[in-house]
C-alpha cells in the first residue's frame, strides 16, 4: 500500500471501522479492546510484523476466527454443529430404550409383526429441542414437504398433517368428519388450525 492508493485504502478502512465496528464496540466492552487493536494496526500498514500488533498475525487467531464464523453460520441457519452421523448416533442412543420397550411389547402380543416390518414407528418419540434444526415440516400421511400452498394443519388431537391430506381425508368437505391417521380422535377440516412455520 504505497502512495495515494495506500492512503485511500487506509481512509476506506477507517470509514468502515467508524460505520460498522464502532457501534459493535460501543455495545460490548469485550469487543472494544479488539476494535481498538484492529484500528491501531492501520498505523503500521506494511510493517505490521515489526509492530506492537505483530501477535495478531499468529495463525491461532485465524483458526479461532474460522471456528467463530463457522459457529455463527450454523447458528444462523439452525444447523447442528456436529456431523450428521454424530447427531444420528446421539438421537439413536436417546430413542433406543423406548424402541426396545416397544419391541418387547409387540413381541409379547400374539401374532404381532416383527418390529422391523413397520413403515413407521408405532410410538411417538419426544426428542429434546436441541435436535430441532429447522422448520421443515413433512406430512406423515402424504410424505410430502409442507409449503405455503400446502401448509401444515394442527388437528385437535395434536397431530399435524398437511392441508391436502386433511382435504383428502374429509373428501373436500369442511364439515365432514374424519379420523386422525394416528389416533382414534375424529375431527373436521373446519376444526383444524393452520400452522405458520418459518
Amino acid at each position: 500500500a504505497d502512495g495515494a492508493d495506500g492512503a485511500s485504502a487506509i481512509s476506506a478502512a477507517l470509514a468502515y471501522g467508524r460505520a460498522f465496528l464502532a457501534p459493535a464496540a460501543d455495545s460490548s466492552t469485550r469487543l472494544l479492546g479488539e476494535v481498538q487493536q484492529l484500528m491501531g494496526t492501520l498505523l503500521f500498514v506494511g510493517r505490521l510484523d515489526s509492530s506492537p500488533y505483530a501477535a495478531l498475525l499468529d495463525g491461532s487467531h485465524w483458526r479461532a476466527a474460522r471456528e467463530q464464523l463457522r459457529a455463527e453460520f450454523l447458528a444462523i441457519h439452525k444447523l447442528p454443529d456436529e456431523s450428521p452421523l454424530a447427531v444420528s448416533l446421539r438421537v439413536g442412543v436417546l430413542a433406543l430404550p423406548t424402541l426396545v420397550k416397544v419391541a418387547n411389547v409387540l413381541q409379547a402380543k400374539v401374532g404381532a409383526r416383527a418390529p422391523g416390518s413397520y413403515d413407521r414407528l408405532p410410538v411417538e418419540l419426544e426428542l429434546p429441542s436441541e435436535f430441532t434444526y429447522h422448520s421443515i415440516v413433512t406430512c406423515p400421511v402424504s410424505r410430502e414437504q409442507c409449503t405455503r400452498d400446502n401448509p401444515p394443519m394442527l388437528l385437535p388431537c395434536g397431530h399435524v398433517i398437511s392441508l391436502i391430506s386433511t382435504s383428502k381425508l374429509s373428501r373436500g368437505c369442511r364439515t365432514a368428519r374424519f379420523k386422525c391417521p394416528y389416533c382414534p380422535v375424529e375431527t373436521t377440516t373446519a376444526l383444524c388450525q393452520k400452522l405458520c412455520v418459518d
